[in-house]
């Protein structure tokens, strides 16, 4: 191995207080050395670490810094007219038959709370379709829909530029091979087309015990997960050109497992595009003071608006009623269906806005250093680390709140 490769690994784990990853490396074989040198230096140990700190220095966003969605932002459909979402849905309709709206799912989750060995959208689901009994094909099933209507209501501007909704498919390292494969068979059953349906893959973060230190998974590697959803920003980086060269203008981003998702939804989409919104987001309407969702908020400092998770927000705010006295003030669930405009995306992707990590307590399987044996952990004992794909709320110029389209 080359003396530069060597001292590159060496400074890494002096700089940033990891030299434990190194306890087991007398022992390995050639080969297994080899690997564990590139694994830490591709890990991106700086960014964890320090991502790291800056979460244990993360100072809460102040309870006086929050106010309720205002009014004129906040789109309810059973206020809205007729005309309205007549204007709303023709908007969203066109767009989709010119070819500029693209469908981003967030796919890189394991299904392994529910006990199964495939990754969600890939979950047979026991309803006995004719055609892909799994929530990635229900959702292939919405696009083809939406395709034949958007034809139909604009045929020139369909047969002009193919008339497709680009779906991208976010993967992680743990789902990609069976993504890929249901994939493959949704393509056939439902006639999508090859260069309609990008997969490209979340980054990964290494996983850390309470006090700082990264994990081993194998005494010659590095414990890691998927990033979070934010992970979709630098995730998606390398595919912009593509989009751009499509035309792709809006994109809708939603999770795999919302089996209640309308899939690039006309009215929501027009909502957004007729509003010049370069950010949108879909919410129910939080019932319970208690109720574990996050809600939308705005901040009173800038204006703009953010995610607070159920669990940082006080009593007496999660309490708090609007000026009815009926219902919550903070009542905007967050169920991360999203809408952004693409200059808004590159402008978040290239533009060097750097989100934070947020810190989850998970029961993570590791290489005891002492005895060299792995545990797996019956009570949470590390960190995992987790990018919000919300946290680009703060940099939208002009959001705009749906509640009430159908999720």
């Amino acid at each position: 191995m080359s003396c530069t490769l060597e001292n590159e690994v060496s400074d890494i784990v002096t700089k940033y207080d990891q030299g434990h990853l190194l306890t087991f490396y007398e022992g390995l074989s050639k080969d297994r050395k080899y690997e564990l040198k590139q694994n830490i230096r591709f890990a991106n140990i700086a960014e964890a670490c320090e991502g790291f700190q800056r979460c244990l220095s993360a100072v809460p966003c102040k309870p006086e810094n929050l106010r309720p969605i205002p009014s004129n932002s906040y789109m309810c459909r059973k206020d809205l007219t007729e005309d309205s979402l007549k204007t709303y849905r023709t908007a969203g309709i066109r767009a989709i038959a010119s070819g500029k709206i693209a469908a981003i799912v967030l796919a890189g989750g394991q299904a392994t709370r529910l006990g199964a060995s495939v990754p969600k959208g890939a979950l047979p689901l026991g309803m006995k379709l004719t055609e892909g009994d799994n929530l990635l094909s229900l959702q292939a099933a919405q696009i083809v829909k939406l395709q034949a209507l958007a034809k139909e209501a604009y045929p020139g501007e369909a047969e002009r530029t193919g008339g497709k909704i680009l779906w991208l498919i976010m993967t992680s390292k743990p789902t990609r091979q069976a993504t890929e494969e249901c994939v493959a068979a949704i393509k056939v059953e439902h006639g999508l087309v090859d260069d309609q349906v990008v997969l490209f893959d979340q980054p990964t973060v290494p996983c850390f015990e309470k006090n700082g230190k990264i994990l081993l998974s194998e005494k010659w590697a590095l414990s890691s997960a998927p990033n979070g959803n934010g992970g979709l920003y630098s995730g998606i980086e390398g595919f912009l050109p593509l989009m751009k060269k499509k035309g792709i203008e809006y994109i809708h981003v939603y999770c795999v497992d919302n089996v209640l998702c309308r899939i690039a939804d006309p009215y929501f989409l027009g909502a957004g595009i007729v509003r010049n919104a370069d950010c949108a987001a879909k919410v129910v309407e939080k019932q319970e003071p208690r109720e574990a969702v996050g809600v939308i908020c705005q901040l009173a400092d800038s204006g703009n608006y953010s995610v607070i998770e159920y669990s940082e927000l006080s009593e007496s705010l999660a309490a708090q009623l609007d000026d009815a006295g009926k219902k919550l003030a903070f009542r905007a669930g967050n169920i991360a269906n999203h809408l952004f405009s693409m200059t808004f995306l590159e402008r978040v992707v290239c533009g060097g806005i750097v989100l934070p990590y947020h810190q989850a307590e998970k029961k993570i399987p590791y290489v005891d250093l002492s005895s060299g044996e792995k545990k797996s952990p019956s009570t949470p004992n590390g960190i995992k680390m987790e990018k919000f794909i919300f946290d680009v709320f703060p940099f939208a110029n002009h959001a705009q709140i749906a509640r009430d389209f159908c999720n």
